[in-house]
C-alpha cells in the first residue's frame, strides 16, 4: 500500500482559505469605506447649501454613532473681522438645544429619585400660586403645563436685558400669568415652562442648575467647554464665536445680550461637539435614565435661535445618532438641514465609524 504524505495538501488548502479570507474581508472593508464616502460626501453637499441659501458667517456640525465621532465640518469664520476660521472646538450659543440637555438631566434626576416625573412641583417649591403647584416635571417637559411662552420679541428683548442669579428670580417675570390651557390637555411651546422646571431642579437637588448639570451630564461625559452664558467671559475665550446679527444684507456684530434668565430653556453655550460627546455617553452608559430617556423621546428634534445663534439637535436613540449643527447668527432653519442628514444616514446604513 502507498501511504502519501497529506500535510502539503492541507497546508496548500489552508493557505488558500487564509488567502480567500484576507481577500473577501479587503472586499467588504473597501465597500464600507466606498459607502461611508459616499455618505459623507452628500452631508458635505447639505452644508454647503445650509451656506448657500442662510450666509451665516461661520457654522460647525459634528455627527457622532454609537459614541464615536462619525464627522464633522466646519465652514465660514467665527470671526469675519479677523478672518478666523471655525473648528470643532469652536463655542457657540446653543438657545433652545439648552432645552435637550435640561431633558436629559432631568430623565436622570428621575432615575436616582431626585425628582419624580409625575410628582407636583409644589412639594419641592411650596411658595408657587396654586394652580401652578399641581403642575408635573412631566408636563413642563412635553410643553402641556399651560405655562406661557414669550409674548413677543420686545419681551424676549426685554429679558435678555436682565441678569438673574437663580431660576426663582426669573420665574418671577411669568409665574403670576394664569395658565392659557389646562394641565396635560394642549401642547404650547413655552421656554418659560423650562425655566420653571429650572427651579424644580434645583430646589429638588439642593444644587445650582449649572452644578447639578456638570454632576450628572458635564462631568460623566468628559466635557469642558460648555458653559452657562456669562457675557463677561467672551473675551477670555478665543475660540468662541463672534455673534452676528444680519442687517441690510450685511452680518454686523450683535447686541449685547445676557441670557442668563434663561436657564435651562436657553443659556448653554458650547461646541457642537461637547453637546454630541453628551448624549453619547449617554448611549454608553446605557442606564435606566437611558430606557427613560428613549421611552419618552424615540426622536428627540429641538432647535434654538436668538441674537448672534442659531442651532439644532437632533438625537436618534433607535440608531444611535447624534447630530448637532450651530451657526454664530440667527436666521434660516436648521432643523430640516439635519433631518436631511439624518435621511441620509439611514438609508446608508450599516453605519461605520
Amino acid at each position: 500500500m502507498k501511504i502519501y504524505n497529506s500535510l502539503p495538501h492541507i497546508l496548500l488548502l489552508t493557505s488558500f482559505l487564509c488567502s480567500f479570507t484576507v481577500i473577501a474581508n479587503t472586499a467588504i472593508h473597501t465597500a464600507k469605506n466606498t459607502t461611508k464616502l459616499n455618505t459623507i460626501s452628500k452631508i458635505n453637499a447639505v452644508m454647503d447649501k445650509i451656506m448657500d441659501e442662510n450666509a451665516y458667517p461661520g457654522i460647525s456640525m459634528v455627527i457622532s454613532f454609537n459614541g464615536n465621532i462619525y464627522h464633522h465640518a466646519q465652514k465660514g469664520f467665527i470671526n469675519v473681522e479677523t478672518k478666523t476660521s471655525a473648528n470643532i472646538d469652536t463655542k457657540f450659543r446653543m438657545y433652545s438645544v439648552t432645552k435637550g440637555l435640561t431633558i436629559l438631566l432631568t430623565t436622570k434626576l428621575a432615575e436616582q429619585g431626585v425628582l419624580g416625573l409625575h410628582v407636583p412641583i409644589g412639594q419641592y417649591l411650596p411658595d408657587l400660586p396654586i394652580d401652578k403647584k399641581k403642575l408635573t416635571p412631566q408636563q413642563l417637559l412635553d410643553h402641556k403645563s399651560g405655562i406661557r411662552h414669550y409674548k413677543g420679541a420686545q419681551e424676549w428683548m426685554a429679558l435678555s436685558q436682565q441678569h438673574c442669579q437663580t431660576p426663582k428670580d426669573a420665574i418671577q417675570y411669568f409665574i403670576n400669568d394664569p395658565l392659557i390651557s389646562e394641565p396635560g390637555k394642549q401642547e404650547h411651546y413655552s421656554s418659560f415652562a423650562y425655566v420653571l422646571l429650572s427651579a424644580v431642579i434645583e430646589a429638588s437637588s439642593g444644587l445650582t442648575l449649572e452644578n447639578v448639570m456638570d454632576k450628572y451630564l458635564f462631568s460623566k461625559s468628559n466635557v469642558s467647554r460648555v458653559t452657562f452664558d456669562d457675557p463677561t467671559a467672551y473675551n477670555k475665550d478665543v475660540n468662541t464665536s463672534t455673534f452676528y446679527e444680519k442687517a441690510n444684507n450685511i452680518q454686523i456684530i450683535a447686541p449685547a445680550v445676557d441670557n442668563s434668565c434663561k436657564f435651562g430653556s436657553g443659556n448653554i453655550n458650547a461646541s457642537p461637539l461637547e453637546i454630541s460627546h453628551i448624549f453619547s455617553a449617554m448611549y454608553a452608559n446605557n442606564s435606566a435614565s437611558t430606557d427613560t430617556f428613549k421611552k419618552l423621546f424615540p426622536l428627540l428634534s429641538v432647535s434654538g435661535e436668538g441674537l448672534g445663534g442659531r442651532s439644532t439637535l437632533l438625537v436618534d436613540p433607535s440608531n444611535n445618532v447624534v447630530i448637532v449643527i450651530a451657526a454664530n447668527a440667527r436666521g434660516g432653519n436648521l432643523q430640516p438641514y439635519a433631518n436631511e442628514i439624518s435621511d441620509i444616514i439611514r438609508l446608508n446604513q450599516p453605519l461605520q465609524n
